[in-house]
C-alpha cells in the first residue's frame, strides 16, 4: 500500500486484496491468527527484535525517571 502525504483508512476488503497476491499460498497463517493483517502485527511485534526494544526502551526509561 502507498500513501502519498497521509495515510487513510483501509477497509478490511481492500486490505486484503492488496496482500492476497502475496500471502496466497499461505493457508496456515499461525495460532490464533484468522487474517493477514494479524500475522503481519504479531510477527512484527513478536520478533526477537521486538521483544528487545521494549526491554531496552523500558530500563532507558526507568534511568531516566529515577
Amino acid at each position: 500500500m502507498y500513501f502519498k502525504n497521509k495515510y487513510e483508512r483501509v477497509d478490511a476488503k481492500a486490505f486484503e486484496s492488496e496482500f492476497a497476491e502475496r500471502f496466497k499460498g499461505m493457508k496456515n497463517l499461525g495460532e490464533g491468527v484468522s487474517n493477514v493483517g494479524q500475522f503481519l502485527y504479531l510477527r512484527k511485534t513478536g520478533s526477537d527484535f521486538a521483544r528487545e526494544r521494549r526491554r531496552s526502551v523500558r530500563v532507558a526509561l526507568d534511568d531516566w525517571v529515577a
